[in-house]
């Protein structure tokens, strides 16, 4: 129970607590990582305190020492990840696809890192773990269902929900960093009456800003000219966190026709999805960006998904 506890925990303060801002800030020193930190304290502090109330664990001074080791590692271990995100980042001998690939890696590690060392300590300083953890991969190994109590279910049931939304967002966001599309249009149509002996011109450089102020770059006062009107079809991005609260919509969608035996209804939901991007199809970049998001964000999805079935069985 223990240990389920503590790796909610830190799912809880790695994600909902840690807000994009701080994230930011890591970059510009360590501050910001002893912040993060405390942030964790606090809620191993709580988690700790709210358990002991309802009777999922007992008091044990060992508590304490083993929230300050946890707590430790994870400042170490966050410290050393961004000097090495900052030594990666700045590497100019290898492409940007390695960069991010490099990048990808690393948030991996460190989130194994964290578990792992919550695990490694409830065996050191708690009751006999491994035995238990013997008999968890020997049930999966044999397919069989898991001795779990309802609390160890709803706390794992937890613990998948905020991989599934949050871990698995970072890491899709990551992966596709270098596939990202760098061009930017507005989802509104704009007229613009142009004069110009040119007939073929071409409107490549407008942005979302001041379109009234580029449209007139375009105007001659030649009195022969031809005149023309154009359509320019700018589609902008979707507002910041739309993205990420689709994605994390996607994903628990997913979940649960996946612990509810629809995985046939998986298409419609992707084709709603579809719906609202019809437009950016028309550009390569953009659509093959959605479609390798996609099938992660499916992947990952189903996975969680068969996972939760296998905790409830």
């Amino acid at each position: 129970m223990l240990i389920l506890l503590f790796i909610l925990g830190h799912f809880i303060a790695d994600y909902p607590f840690q807000s994009s801002e701080m994230v930011a800030k890591k970059k510009e020193g360590p501050a910001a990582v002893f912040q993060h930190v405390a942030i964790h304290l606090l809620t191993y502090v709580m988690l700790t305190i709210m358990s002991i109330i309802l009777g999922l664990i007992e008091y044990d001074v060992l508590l304490v020492v083993y929230i300050f080791i946890i707590c430790l590692i994870h400042l170490l271990t966050d410290l050393t990840k961004e000097k090495l995100n900052d030594h990666i980042e700045k590497r100019t001998d290898i492409s940007k696809y390695q960069i991010s690939m490099r990048l990808t890696l690393l948030y991996i590690v460190d989130q194994i890192i964290h578990i792992v060392s919550i695990v490694i300590f409830t065996i050191v300083l708690f009751d006999d773990f491994e035995s238990k953890l013997s008999k968890l991969f020997n049930s999966i190994a044999s397919g069989q269902p898991l001795d779990l109590n309802f609390q160890s279910k709803i706390i794992i049931t937890l613990i998948i929900l905020l991989i599934n939304s949050y871990f698995s967002g970072h890491l899709i966001g990551k992966m596709l960093t270098e596939f990202r599309p760098t061009n930017k249009i507005i989802e509104t149509t704009v007229e613009g009456k142009f004069t110009s002996s040119n007939t073929n011109l071409k409107y490549d450089g407008f942005n979302e800003k001041d379109i009234e102020k580029q449209l007139d770059q375009y105007v001659t006062k030649i009195e022969d000219d031809v005149k023309l009107n154009k359509k320019i079809s700018l589609i902008s991005d979707s507002p910041p966190k739309a993205g990420m609260w689709i994605g994390i919509l996607e994903r628990n969608l997913i979940l649960i026709l996946c612990v509810s035996n629809n995985l046939s209804s998986i298409g419609f939901l992707i084709a709603m999805k579809a719906l609202t991007r019809f437009k950016q199809f028309d550009d390569k970049s953009f659509s093959e960006y959605y479609l390798i998001g996609t099938m992660l964000s499916i992947i990952l999805g189903i996975t969680a998904g068969f996972v939760m079935k296998f905790i409830w069985l």
